[in-house]
């Protein structure tokens, strides 16, 4: 069928804006995302019936109303190959209300904020379809899961800006680094300072996205943020680890490090976390338990590092 659209054909541009809602004009040899298991939204909005009276039964005409759009994908978790160099996925980051602090030559950090967010325009090429958003800002989940590779999950709203039928450009993906596999070789991983064996963790930012449209403003908004994390470890003996003591208990702090090259190095952490309620689980023959934390307010709440 002449004009066929093919599902994997996309290309995805995204760069942080300097003025919020200002095309910053995302180019293909140095804003393209590597990207993975795409679900796109690109007609969201508020839907208003005209409700005319007198017209007897059947539908009346609906307009939507304030157009924007969401994006979700997944990345490979992994740095930039080179300590105290922006990850590719560095923009992504920010757009998710992460304060970036580059330490040359060492780590490159990404922190929680609440003023001074910062927002990027995205391009979309699906096939020649290409659709422009700026103002863009999201929330991310990080995924780490045994013998599998570390990725993490964004969700990007945009505010609709234009569609048109134009060439898909060719992506330069080369900072793009490879993941490495959460294996027994590539993790240490400790919670209140004990070493844990896990089969999966998972750590959202919890951003509370939304659109918001008045007579004057119009922007993606970040109201709050509500991190947590899932895992699941290893039961032991309550005389090595008592883990049910901190169940409405002391906080406890969290270090996940993936890789062990600098350049590599993706280290998350967090200082108080909070266990809720667990519960038992099985992996084989071996009791697991299925633990989740939240992660409380701190200087910063938590740290995502890349060295």
């Amino acid at each position: 069928m002449p004009g066929q659209i093919r599902i994997d054909s996309r290309v995805v541009l995204v760069k942080v804006e300097t003025v919020y809602n200002t095309d910053s004009v995302p180019t293909n040899t140095t804003n393209a995302v590597r990207l993975m298991n795409v679900k796109p939204s690109f007609f969201e909005g508020d839907v208003i019936e005209t409700d005319e009276l007198g017209l007897g039964m059947g539908q009346s005409t609906k307009d939507l109303v304030g157009r924007y759009g969401t994006l979700e994908f997944d990345v490979e978790l992994q740095s930039s190959g080179a300590a105290g160099t922006s990850p590719a996925m560095g923009p992504l980051l920010r757009a998710c209300s992460m304060a970036e602090t580059i330490t040359a030559a060492t780590k490159v950090e990404y922190t929680p904020i609440g003023a001074a967010q910062e927002s990027v325009s995205i391009y979309n090429w699906s096939g020649i379809n290409k659709t422009v958003f700026t103002g863009g800002r999201g929330d991310a989940q990080l995924t780490y899961d045994k013998n599998k590779k570390a990725k993490i999950h964004f969700k990007l709203w945009g505010l609709f800006v234009s569609e048109a039928a134009v060439a898909q450009p060719v992506p330069t993906l080369t900072a793009w680094k490879r993941a490495l596999y959460c294996t027994n070789a590539n993790v240490v991983y400790t919670l209140d300072g004990t070493a844990v064996i896990a089969n999966s963790l998972t750590f959202s930012l919890g951003n509370a996205c939304r659109y918001l449209e008045r007579m004057g403003r119009q922007e993606i908004v970040i109201d709050d943020r509500n991190p947590a994390f899932q895992t699941v470890i290893e039961d032991v003996s309550i005389a090595t680890k008592n883990w049910r003591t901190l169940v409405n208990g002391a906080s406890a702090a969290l270090s996940h490090q993936i890789g062990n090259v600098a350049g590599s190095i993706v280290l998350l952490t967090a200082g108080a976390c909070q266990l809720q309620p667990l519960s038992d689980d099985a992996d084989g023959v071996d009791t697991m338990l299925n633990m989740n934390w939240n992660v409380l307010r701190g200087s910063p709440d938590f740290t995502l590092c890349f060295k």
